[in-house]
């Protein structure tokens, strides 16, 4: 059990910015696109090792922390957290700017026991983690550019998600305080009410901002999905940046 034991939410951050940089480094190298997606490397084989074991690393913590569990794994993640992650979008900036949702094959499920999750495996975590993890050598071709993005995006994710990160993600610039109209701006309170409102976007709809790294943008406040007829004219606020802005109004028009 981790009762007592401080979360190291500073050094946990700059695991993931370390993982982030080592892909968008090889992403100067390899376009992202679909022909590329089946590219291997043992490049990417450090970076689906680093980023899932990162993960593994913050959902076991409070697994046993705050659920009591023990030994967690995968199983038990299914059970906590999948129904939240589910339907959640980022935006992935690579030479295109792209919509991902690392936990798609989450979605669609009515029952989130952990003898379910078998029958709804992430590819990169079953076909890609967990395959070089029990032997690098014989299965580091399994690690795809696919997977490393699609890993390290539900990483993003999840870091979003975990409360003890907040402070850093603030420290880090990902998110920001701003003032309207002389009233204050709470981005903490608005992540709160994005992923506690899952069924209710109502709660989180009134304020929208964006938490943004190097090579993902999440939009707190709209949910399960980034553009739909309703959301076309979100009234941004916090940090979003003008790349986001512009991917999206750019969108907006098609509809």
């Amino acid at each position: 059990m981790t009762d007592g034991v401080q979360f190291p939410a500073n050094n946990f951050l700059d695991w993931y910015i370390e993982a982030e940089n080592m892909l968008a480094d090889f992403l100067k190298y390899v376009q992202y696109c679909e022909d590329h997606e089946a590219v291997s490397s043992p490049k990417l084989c450090i970076i689906l090792q680093e980023t899932c074991s990162l993960l593994d690393s913050l959902w076991c913590w409070e697994a046993e922390s705050v659920h009591g569990k023990k030994g967690p794994d995968i199983t038990d993640y299914f059970e906590l957290y999948g129904e939240v992650m589910a339907p959640r979008r980022v935006v992935f900036w690579s030479d295109e700017p792209r919509e991902i949702t690392p936990f798609a094959a989450w979605q669609n499920v009515e029952n989130f026991a952990k003898n379910n999750s078998k029958n709804y495996p992430l590819d990169w975590w079953k076909g890609g983690y967990q395959k070089i993890k029990h032997n690098r050598l014989e299965n580091y071709r399994f690690a795809t550019l696919k997977s490393a993005v699609e890993s390290l995006a539900g990483l993003f994710l999840a870091i979003i998600r975990f409360k003890k990160l907040w402070d850093s993600l603030w420290e880090k610039g990902w998110v920001s305080w701003d003032k309207e109209g002389g009233m204050p701006f709470d981005p903490f309170g608005c992540l709160k009410a994005d992923f506690e409102s899952l069924d209710d976007e109502g709660k989180c709809s009134l304020t929208r901002m964006a938490v943004e790294s190097k090579l993902f943008t999440y939009p707190v406040g709209l949910c399960k999905g980034l553009i739909t007829a309703n959301k076309k004219h979100p009234h941004w606020k916090g940090n979003c940046s003008k790349r986001f802005k512009a991917w999206y109004y750019d969108h907006c028009q098609s509809l």
